[in-house]
């Protein structure tokens, strides 16, 4: 099962991610903490600093490969849940993981900067964050777009309660196996 989570930043896509991966005993590849790792010891580290610290995207080529090069692990091999890739259509273009389900998480801006000023993380700042949701809202609606055309997307509310919205996931996600199968 390929299992895609998509959604503003702050939306809850990694703790559903997590829930998901754990249930269905799937590798969970987390786009954002691979380029964030990669910054203190990869080659390109200082244009990934570069990107993120605005809130902008890497590069979609890089984005692919390192999406591809952490599926060919041998984690990943009997599905996964992803959480921050595709961040935009150009990237399905460049390497496209062949998701079964794809589930976005919709809320509020209002709501995406409360959550992720929680959070604290260091380029969780209002300037940044405000990037990264305009930089989002440019780009993700021709992924959703790709998506709806496929079939494939559910829309869930993810301001209800982490327990609701791990149930609703569920039963999407068996829901869509059931029909696969």
């Amino acid at each position: 099962m390929k299992i895609l989570l998509i959604g503003i930043p702050g939306s809850g896509k990694t703790t559903i991610a997590k829930e998901l991966a754990a249930k269905y005993q799937l590798c969970m590849v987390k786009t954002g903490e691979i380029l964030r790792e990669m910054i203190k010891t990869h080659q390109l580290g200082d244009e990934i600093n570069a990107a993120l610290s605005k809130g902008e995207y890497v590069d979609d080529e890089l984005a692919a490969s390192v999406v591809k090069g952490r599926l060919d692990q041998e984690d990943c091999s009997l599905g996964f849940v992803m959480d921050g890739y595709p961040r935009r259509a150009r990237q399905l273009e460049v390497f496209n993981p062949g998701f079964d389900v794809v589930i976005y998480l919709g809320i509020s801006e209002e709501e995406a900067i409360r959550r992720l000023l929680a959070r604290g993380r260091a380029d969780d700042q209002i300037e940044v964050i405000k990037r990264r949701l305009e930089t989002h809202e440019k780009y993700m609606g021709e992924v959703l777009e790709f998506f709806e055309k496929t079939g494939k997307l559910h829309r869930v509310n993810g301001e209800q309660s982490v327990d609701v919205i791990v149930g609703i996931c569920e039963k999407i996600i068996e829901e869509s196996d059931e029909s696969t199968n």
